[in-house]
């Protein structure tokens, strides 16, 4: 797979914009990239660039059964919604280990890594995340709308539901320290966006576009 440097930029940052998907942000990424003068960014003569693979998953919404799968309230959730939350382990276990023997030079997911932003289930998926780089993968990740400061964290019961530890911005940060915070080479401090260079000459624009500041005010 080979790339041409000025595509792959915009790309890029298309890509996690369209995917980690909040509005207001994402219209001013879209601006700004009109009036860049992309085709002019085409038009360079790319750089020699070697191959490189990877892979790009997004909305993993990783849930763990030790946070309930029964009563009306956890029913009623699966009624109204497309996620396959009994099988989310199994599942993200299956791809991660598909993509670990898949010889890849790392792999990018692009947001919404749990249910609600549940602490327990970005503790839990994290694990999985130092498995999948002992096969020699780098794995790094953005938020999606869902991680942080979610109202919607909740243990289910047949009594109904409980809250539960939602993920703050600066616990996510420490969760997910080694897929992608500790190895940026520029950073927004206002923001858990940051970039990296996963192989010499190719930088990762990793955007978080999400707000989470507000959700317990709003009701997310």
């Amino acid at each position: 797979m080979r790339f041409d440097c000025g595509r792959a930029v915009a790309l890029v940052i298309l890509a996690l914009v369209a995917l980690t998907g909040c509005p207001v942000q994402r219209d001013y990424y879209f601006r700004y990239l009109h009036e860049t003068d992309i085709a002019e960014l085409i038009a360079r003569t790319p750089p020699d660039y070697p191959d490189v693979r990877f892979a790009v998953g997004s909305d993993v919404h990783f849930y763990s059964r030790t946070l309930g799968t029964t009563g009306a309230a956890f029913d009623d959730y699966l009624a109204h919604d497309r996620k396959l939350l009994v099988e989310s382990e199994e599942i993200a276990a299956e791809i991660f280990e598909e993509v670990g023997h898949s010889n890849l030079d790392f792999m990018l997911i692009c947001g919404d890594l749990t249910k609600d932003g549940e602490l327990l289930n970005h503790t839990l998926l994290a694990r999985y995340l130092y498995d999948l780089e002992e096969t020699g993968t780098e794995v790094y990740v953005v938020p999606g709308n869902h991680d942080q400061n979610n109202p919607d964290a909740f243990r289910y019961s047949m009594a109904g539901t409980s809250p539960v530890d939602t993920a703050t911005p600066d616990d996510f940060r420490s969760i997910y320290h080694d897929f992608g915070f500790s190895q940026a080479i520029a950073a927004d401090d206002d923001s858990l966006s940051y970039v990296v260079e996963p192989v010499p000459g190719l930088w990762l624009f990793c955007l978080d576009s999400t707000d989470s500041d507000h959700n317990f005010r709003d009701g997310y």
